[in-house]
């Protein structure tokens, strides 16, 4: 057996393990999330729809064709440019690469989520949506927007609405390097929330001074830094708003009872302890720049960097305010 044939049957053996993979993820994606198989069709047409065959046939076009005599072809056929034919191609053959790994990706976290097929069949995602996507998704050239194209796919397919059509807009018009600065505010950024998911508020805090005289410059978010963030829409232009902190509210069974939002940093959740009796019932006023609506949704595709000097100085920072930080015990 020659060596061109062993390596044939090998890509032909890899190929099969691959759909054989892809159709038991996706078969296990829509059981759980009907939505998510017209959404993987829409996007691709036909990636899971068309079964073994499409499957197949996708996975070796992306490792053996070649695009060019592919765009060549089409182009011939349609009389339409060359270079429009290879761009629409290339495009494609993002999206799809995207849909196949969001739904290995979305196969692989099915175990650990918990059942909820019955909100999950009120929501939809909407042609627009998809169509949005497919246009900003295509376009993404660079490794770090892909994979936050390839995150907000997976996440739309387990919970429908999770990204709005601004936010899909907002990425897309992103470079890498706004991308980066993104995370970094991220990773300083403190947030409002019981869960992690339902975002009260989320800002990058004012620690040490104002945000706008580079109070965090050696933390990497110096003023220019978070002025490309209020261009791209990602936090508000105010970088001096106040919120309180630390301030008790309602039982949302129990009204009677009082109790207190988790503060999240760095992925732990805070209990914040007013040092000031005074400010026991309204909290303390915390300053900083508050993430946009787009930021908010994309906070939780982002790996958070490990800044432990800047936990410190946020610790000093809101005990100087009044604020005692504590483990977080939940009430809820």
């Amino acid at each position: 057996m020659s060596d061109e044939t062993e390596q044939a049957e090998t890509a032909e053996t890899s190929i099969q393990k691959d759909w054989v993979q892809l159709l038991t993820a996706a078969q296990s994606i829509i059981k759980r999330w009907p939505n998510a198989g017209r959404a993987l069709d829409r996007l691709t047409g036909g990636l899971v729809g068309h079964g073994k065959n499409a499957l197949v046939a996708r996975l070796h076009r992306y490792r053996t064709a070649n695009l060019v005599a592919e765009a060549e072809l089409a182009a011939n056929a349609s009389a339409r440019p060359l270079p429009m034919v290879y761009d629409e191609l290339v495009r494609q053959r993002r999206i799809d690469e995207l849909s196949i790994d969001a739904t290995r990706l979305t196969g692989e976290t099915t175990s650990g989520i918990s059942d909820d097929s019955e909100k999950a069949a009120d929501k939809r995602t909407s042609d627009r949506w998809f169509q949005t996507f497919h246009s900003e998704a295509g376009m993404a050239d660079e490794d770090v927007l892909r994979e936050a194209f390839l995150r907000i796919l997976t996440g739309e397919i387990q919970t429908p609405g999770s990204f709005s059509l601004q936010t899909l807009r907002v990425v897309g018009a992103m470079s890498q390097s706004t991308a980066q600065h993104f995370r970094r505010a991220v990773s300083v950024s403190i947030r409002l929330s019981s869960d992690g998911q339902d975002i009260h508020d989320a800002r990058v805090p004012a620690v040490g001074g104002k945000l706008g005289m580079n109070c965090l410059e050696q933390d990497g978010l110096p003023y220019a830094v978070l002025q490309n963030l209020v261009e791209n829409g990602l936090i508000h232009s105010e970088l001096g708003s106040f919120l309180p902190y630390g301030q008790p509210i309602a039982h949302p069974s129990d009204p009677s009872t009082m109790i207190q939002l988790p503060v999240i940093h760095q992925d732990e959740r805070w209990g914040l302890i007013p040092t000031r009796a005074s400010n026991r019932t309204s909290g303390i006023l915390v300053e900083g720049a508050a993430f946009t609506s787009c930021g908010r949704e994309l906070i939780g595709i982002v790996d958070i960097e490990p800044l432990p000097k800047f936990k410190d100085k946020l610790v000093k920072h809101l005990f100087k305010l009044g604020l005692e930080v504590r483990p977080y015990v939940s009430h809820l």
